[in-house]
């Protein structure tokens, strides 16, 4: 199972090395990757409604950033100037974390056929017209569908908040 989601640990790894400084190496990204699919193994339940792809690439993303930031606390000074605001990014990327989660909770409970558009426009990145034929609807369509599942998003995290 593990070498069958290998390009998906790649694509997730690479998303976020690019946003990286050149001291994190593409491959210990990969490997936290894999340790994330291994825990998404154990861990899934086909009865949660997420597809295993979804549930996957949220783990790996999940143990990718996790690595990501035991490394920069490793590296991390602690001398703090008085005068100067502490900035915290590691505070900064967990509170994204957990709005990343919000959101993926409030994604795997949408309608399946709204779940699928935000899983291929924004997991798989695929344009409108390509959702519009994997739906067999039109672009036009595929917009629709879009709007529909990102208002209810909306309308949940709002409510959630």
């Amino acid at each position: 199972m593990i070498e069958a989601h290998i390009p998906l640990i790649r694509s997730v790894a690479r998303q976020i090395h690019r946003r990286l400084p050149p001291s994190f190496e593409l491959d210990d990204l990969v490997q936290s990757g894999v340790l994330g699919l291994i825990q998404a193994a154990e861990h899934y339940d086909a009865a949660g409604g997420a597809s295993f792809d979804t549930f996957a690439r949220h783990r790996v993303r999940g143990a990718i950033l996790d690595s990501v930031r035991r490394h920069e606390y490793a590296n991390q000074s602690h001398v703090r100037l008085q005068d100067v605001p502490y900035h915290d990014p590691i505070e900064e990327r967990i509170a994204a974390r957990e709005e990343a989660d919000q959101v993926a909770r409030a994604v795997d409970h949408l309608q399946d056929r709204d779940r699928k558009v935000i899983e291929m426009r924004y997991g798989q990145q695929m344009t409108l017209v390509e959702v519009g034929s994997a739906l067999q609807v039109k672009k036009t369509r595929a917009i629709q569908l879009e709007q529909r599942a990102i208002g209810t998003l909306q309308r949940r995290l709002l409510k959630a908040a």
